[in-house]
């Protein structure tokens, strides 16, 4: 009797073999000699370590259906203006025929490759002082250059819209594991939306930004002491303040003391302002910048839970991350803050 072969398939996720992508890296890329590729991260994108004879490198495929062509090409474009004004960032190396983005054809569809260069990270300790002063400066460099860059972004804005609206309407269908927090991040939506109106959206406050300024997304490097930005997939436009408030989310999230959160704030905006000034309005909508990055946070995860595990949206990891918006209702960010 024979077995009927099994059908293929279908997959929403796939993840390159580093084989294959060596013995493609050496055709598109021209690289000679011996050269090791490794899986480094599986997140929204999948991230290969390259080293081969001139150094090592980054390769990154974008997951099939996250970027269209358009806003790679809008990021890419960045990266290159970004490293001619002398900005320190990770930009895209060309591949042989002249092209920054190759395309491939993985199992879950058909997507684009790009080699980037190394971010070295320095292993010299500091203090989170250090850390905050210098990023604050290199934040008021970086958006001082992105100004200058007159391409049309893609992506839509991180503003009211892309913050609150956006970010609610991918919560939506994981109302029931909410319970009756519901409400609350109804109203807390609703609350962040009307103070975010205030804002200005022009520049300098407001403009092309980074918009996922973590510090993991940047290495110091020892040699020239500069701060190196890497990971540009979410820049688009939206207010200036929202990198600087990404920090402290962070270290809030991560049960930074009130004193210690204080004293970066402080350094942060003070380091940024020493090279653009922040308005009065600038620095009193921090707080609300982080509760709206927290938000952005929720509804990304729920964008992708499909994806990545609907663990990130049980009743569980919820009941979590609503913990910080309680803090923000009761103005205890803004109290340590400001």
């Amino acid at each position: 009797m024979r077995h009927q072969a099994l059908p293929l398939v279908p997959v929403t996720l796939s993840v390159p073999d580093p084989v294959y992508l060596r013995g493609w890296l050496k055709r598109a890329y021209g690289m000679r000699g011996p050269l090791r590729v490794s899986l480094y991260r599986n997140g929204v994108n999948l991230t290969y370590y390259v080293d081969g004879r001139s150094g090592p490198c980054v390769l990154r495929v974008y997951s099939p259906g996250w970027r269209g062509k358009r806003a790679i090409d809008f990021e890419l474009a960045q990266l290159l203006h970004l490293n001619g004004a002398g900005i320190p960032v990770s930009w895209p190396l060309p591949a042989r025929d002249g092209a920054y983005a190759l395309p491939l054809r993985l199992p879950d569809g058909p997507t684009h490759a790009v080699l980037f260069s190394f971010a070295v990270q320095g292993s010299a300790k500091r203090s989170k002082l250090q850390v905050y002063r210098g990023m604050g400066s290199a934040l008021a460099r970086l958006h001082a250059a992105q100004s200058a860059f007159k391409r049309r972004t893609v992506l839509q804005p991180l503003d009211q819209a892309g913050l609150i609206d956006r970010s609610m309407g991918h919560l939506r269908p994981y109302r029931p594991s909410f319970g009756d927090q519901w409400p609350v991040l109804v109203k807390t939506a609703a609350k962040l939306r009307a103070r975010l109106a205030g804002l200005p959206k022009q520049g300098p406050a407001y403009g092309l930004i980074h918009g996922d300024a973590h510090l993991g997304n940047v290495h110091h490097d020892d040699r020239t002491g500069r701060d190196v930005f890497f990971d540009f997939d979410l820049s688009t436009v939206g207010w200036r303040i929202f990198d600087l408030a990404i920090l402290l989310w962070v270290d809030a999230l991560d049960g930074a003391k009130p004193v210690q959160l204080r004293r970066s704030f402080k350094t942060l905006c003070a380091s940024y302002s020493a090279l653009r000034p922040l308005g009065a309005l600038e620095l009193r909508m921090i707080p609300d910048m982080m509760a709206a990055r927290h938000v952005w946070y929720m509804g990304f995860h729920a964008q992708g839970a499909e994806r990545w595990g609907t663990q990130i949206v049980d009743t569980k990891t919820h009941a979590w991350k609503m913990g910080f918006l309680k803090r923000w209702n009761k103005g205890e960010i803004r109290k340590i803050l400001l």
